[in-house]
């Protein structure tokens, strides 16, 4: 099974932050680069990034990145830290019109993902949700995406000049944690090539 990972948009602008967004690092590509070697060593799965390094890519661009990997999934990641949260969360988000199939996935790897990051590290469930209910209005790529499209989205507290994002030892738990729902799931995958 071929499974697309999704580091996101990239970095916006120059980088240096706003009065929302601390400065901005790829986190999101920090992560979807150790969730890539992760499932290349521990499965027989097939997994692909839409970028591999920090630049801005639009929504397109990484549609046609899925669609060239010939991907049955594709795993968006939307990793960031902000100044204006009060509190960490986890939420995942599928297209408003996503199948049962999909949604059934959605569940599954929401449920061990979140449990492991409330468990761990306290982080609030933020719930399970359609695109239509994101803060930006809908994330085209679980809309467009042909194949079985999940958005795991976290996003982390940052304070006093740093977030736990910063931390390589954390990036590498979120990765496994991540990583690990995929693996324990195995046998949706294979059912769905």
């Amino acid at each position: 099974m071929r499974i697309s990972i999704d580091p996101g948009l990239g970095v916006r602008g120059d980088g240096k932050g706003t009065a929302e967004h601390p400065p901005q690092f790829d986190y999101s590509l920090f992560v979807a680069k150790r969730i890539y070697d992760l499932l290349q060593k521990e499965t027989d799965l097939v997994p692909s990034l839409t970028r591999w390094q920090s630049e801005s890519k639009n929504w397109r661009e990484r549609l046609a990145a899925v669609k060239s990997h010939q991907a049955q999934m594709c795993l968006c990641l939307n990793i960031d830290s902000w100044l204006t949260c009060d509190c960490s969360s986890f939420t995942s988000y599928v297209s408003v019109m996503a199948p049962g199939d999909t949604r059934r996935l959605q569940a599954l790897l929401h449920n061990d993902v979140a449990c492991r990051l409330r468990l761990e590290y306290g982080v609030i469930d933020g719930g399970k949700r359609n695109d239509t209910e994101h803060r930006d209005f809908g994330l085209p790529l679980l809309e467009y995406s042909s194949c079985c499209a999940v958005c795991l989205e976290a996003i982390f507290v940052y304070s006093n000049g740093s977030t736990i994002l910063d931390s390589d030892a954390f990036q590498d738990s979120l990765a496994r944690i991540i990583a690990n729902g995929i693996i324990n799931h195995r046998n949706f995958f294979h059912h769905h090539e």
